[in-house]
């Protein structure tokens, strides 16, 4: 695994006529497909979930959200090295998480959503049953 978690920055810009919240700097050139996550409530925490193949990035459009992201292999041994990455709706901040990464998303604020994008499209990579209990780390 050579590659880490990346987060692009966001930035805003502001005047009379409002705000645009943008990541200009971002290449959406490796995106294939996207989805939408709502969570019913905030004690839901959706994962763990993993792709050994796919590539994932991660954009908070409403609300509040942390995404844990741990390695595949720390997660099957549970050693627990996740780090928590914050993504709100004030920001325009994509959280890049690469192949080889399992994630955990739990919602900060009720009715929070995250758009969550992919570089392969759905059922053609065999890469979708890589799956945990959330509590996998807890011993």
């Amino acid at each position: 695994m050579t590659s880490k978690p990346k987060l692009h920055k966001g930035k805003y810009s502001k005047d009379q006529r409002g705000i645009i919240y943008h990541n200009n700097n971002f290449d959406f050139e490796q995106i294939t497909r996207g989805y939408l996550i709502e969570n019913e409530n905030v004690s839901v925490k959706r994962g763990w979930k993993g792709h050994l193949i796919e590539k994932r990035w991660f954009l908070c459009t409403r609300g509040m959200v942390t995404l844990s992201v741990i390695s595949i292999e720390s997660l099957q041994n549970k050693v627990d090295d996740s780090f928590d990455y914050e993504l709100s709706d004030s920001n325009f901040d994509i959280l890049e998480v690469p192949a080889g990464y399992a994630t955990l998303i739990q919602q900060k604020v009720d009715d929070s959503r995250i758009l969550c994008f992919s570089d392969y499209h759905l059922n053609t990579s065999n890469d979708e049953n890589l799956r945990w209990p959330q509590n996998h780390l807890e011993i």
